[in-house]
């Protein structure tokens, strides 16, 4: 897998891979990652999917690679990210958030630095 990815980063510069734990529903253990290509540019999304694709089963030879493979844009890498976010956040208490934090910072009359 470690080639795979310094593969994808080296061909496609400015992308980076992130690797997920993925459990099948069906309970089939075989596949047990989900390589994400983020920050892909636009156009090339689907080259460097199959080309990740192909290159996976060329490194595995006749067995199947344990892992997915997709590649995503760099709007879709920030909805994702925001996903992740929020899956993150959820489990904190209320008020603590970053954006509860930075709303209460908004509401203050005079900025920090003036006051006595």
């Amino acid at each position: 897998m470690e080639k795979l990815i310094r593969a994808v980063e080296r061909r496609y510069p400015g992308t980076k891979v992130a690797v997920d734990s993925y459990v099948c529903p069906d309970g089939d253990e075989t596949i047990k990652w989900w390589l994400w290509i983020l920050n892909c540019p636009g156009k090339q999304v689907l080259r460097a999917q199959r080309w990740a694709t192909e290159l996976s089963f060329d490194l595995h030879g006749w067995n199947p690679p344990p892992w997915f493979v997709e590649a995503v844009s760099r709007k879709d890498t920030r909805r994702r990210h925001a996903e992740r976010w929020v899956r993150a956040s959820r489990g904190r208490r209320l008020g603590t958030s970053p954006a509860r934090l930075s709303t209460r910072s908004r509401r203050r009359s005079t900025p920090r630095r003036f006051r006595a």
